[in-house]
């Protein structure tokens, strides 16, 4: 198993942005639709855990993902993600999992996301652009608050 892990300071409150992670994933296919052009609700609700989400990427090849909530924590701010399929993750990864959590600092919070994998094969390379990714996905959600 590896671990990569970052941090990002954001002008957003905590509660806004983990809002957005918790209870409507929906909006990103409106805040990042040439990135996401749609994401929808396959069981449960958008904030349970054990809830299915599908994410279609724009870019053919990243493909379509589906994902679950493996686990909340209103208190800490914290949701984590298990990535259940995908072809393109899925070729190279056993597993992939995301925990993220936003912490209060000042006016804004830290955003933070711990990536946890297990890759099929040692010649496969850590899953660094997908960390760059979600760093990407935390401008977006607090550029998108930021201009409300």
């Amino acid at each position: 198993m590896g671990q990569l892990k970052r941090q990002l300071e954001l002008k957003s409150s905590a509660e806004k942005v983990y809002d957005i992670y918790r209870n409507k994933c929906f909006v990103f296919e409106k805040i990042m639709p040439l990135v996401f052009p749609k994401v929808e609700l396959v069981s449960g609700q958008w904030n349970c855990v054990g809830s299915q989400r599908l994410w279609t990427f724009f870019d053919v090849n990243c493909g379509i993902w589906k994902d679950t909530v493996e686990a909340i924590d209103n208190e800490k701010k914290s949701i984590t993600w298990t990535l259940l399929d995908g072809p393109v993750p899925k070729a190279r990864y056993e597993s992939l999992k995301v925990e993220y959590q936003f912490t209060a600092k000042g006016q804004g919070c830290t955003a933070t996301a711990v990536l946890t994998f297990e890759k099929k094969s040692n010649d496969f390379p850590d899953p660094v652009k997908y960390m760059d990714f979600i760093h990407a996905m935390f401008l977006v959600v607090d550029a998108h608050h930021l201009a409300q």
